[in-house]
């Protein structure tokens, strides 16, 4: 009964046939041992040369030449590799957000993200941003600014919590002047062509409220995975707003959309700390490791999710990545718990991650 659901996904990839895209292999192939884990940074702690390297990687997976698309049959408006990471971002949003495989799911998602960013020559981990930091003044970090900082005034974006820009990043290797392609996928739930910059309308009233080190603190300080995943991952109004949702709103334009945020490229830096919180509860007690809960229906409807069951997540609750990873972007979340590649007991099959954060 546990490895039925799991196998049926496998058989629905397999019906996709020819339109999956040409796997990547993984970083941990299925067998291997974890004995050297790529070593994820704070962005502050790599080297210029290990930025420049990212910036090229993501440009390269923007590249209509380099990485064309390959989820167009399912997002008509996708033009680049990078394009196809926000179009399967978009698909499953509605039932990946609000429930409990968020953790897992984003995960799984990073985890294909940095595999791609090394085909495209970065050969170091997935960095993340610990904006705890920058908490007293997040339009002054310095993170922010290495990826082009505010964006440009707009007299039609929102003015809360004293916000002043939402217009497109002038600056920076994410703006158009820096190189960096229009996004072709429309916004919002939009799969059809619509081109448009990035943009960012950065609110340092959010960062100080709700991404200082006490939040942080009081979500590793949770007992239960349940109560630990909520307080993190929090919700869509102000008082419960979370450290996830916080980091969203915090800079806002692009990466505030909830559909496609991962058009921006901090997307991936926010969650890799997101990611980073989790591990570190973890690594808590022995108990942690493994923990799951919750329920698999999301706890706010404000999506429109489809008629989810009201079940309970176990380890072996099978997440996958559609066909943006093909067969390797079917899993279970038992695989996806350990980023060390162990799993619980009774699971046969070895996990699919292999990094640590430092």
């Amino acid at each position: 009964m546990k490895t039925t659901a799991f196998l049926s996904a496998l058989v629905a990839l397999a019906a996709v046939g020819s339109a999956a895209p040409a796997p990547v292999h993984n970083v941990f192939p299925v067998g291997a041992t974890c004995s050297n884990p790529l070593q994820r940074k704070e962005w502050r702690q790599l080297t210029s040369s290990e930025k420049t390297s990212f910036y090229n990687a993501v440009k390269c997976l923007h590249n209509p030449i380099t990485k064309p698309a390959q989820l167009g049959h399912i997002a008509p408006g996708v033009r680049t590799r990078f394009e196809d990471f926000i179009a399967e971002h978009q698909r499953q949003t509605a039932t990946v957000h609000y429930v409990a495989h968020f953790f897992a799911w984003h995960r799984l998602f990073l985890s294909r993200f940095e595999q791609e960013l090394r085909q495209c020559g970065y050969n170091a981990a997935l960095p993340y941003w610990d904006y705890t930091i920058d908490t007293a003044n997040l339009l002054g970090s310095p993170v922010l600014a290495d990826f082009g900082g505010d964006g440009a005034f707009d007299p039609n974006a929102d003015r809360a919590f004293g916000a002043m820009g939402g217009g497109c990043i002038t600056s920076g290797p994410f703006s158009q002047a820096g190189g960096f392609r229009n996004i072709s996928l429309g916004e919002n739930t939009n799969t059809g062509y619509a081109p448009h910059c990035l943009t960012r309308n950065v609110k340092n009233l959010v960062g100080q409220v709700w991404l200082n080190p006490g939040r942080e603190a009081e979500a590793v300080a949770k007992p239960t995975w349940e109560e630990f995943a909520v307080t993190l991952e929090g919700g869509m109004i102000w008082d419960t707003l979370g450290m996830h949702s916080g980091g969203h709103f915090g800079v806002s334009g692009t990466v505030g959309d909830m559909y496609t945020s991962p058009a921006d490229p901090l997307f991936y830096l926010h969650h890799a700390n997101l990611d980073r919180i989790w591990a570190k509860w973890q690594k808590q007690s022995p108990a942690n490791l493994f923990a799951v809960g919750g329920s698999i229906k999301p706890r706010i409807q404000d999506l429109n999710p489809p008629n989810v069951p009201d079940i309970q997540m176990t380890s072996w609750f099978p997440i996958n990545l559609g066909v943006l990873a093909g067969i390797e972007g079917y899993t279970t979340v038992g695989r996806l718990l350990d980023t060390k590649g162990t799993v619980p007991a009774g699971h046969l099959v070895t996990g699919s991650l292999c990094y640590e954060y430092v």
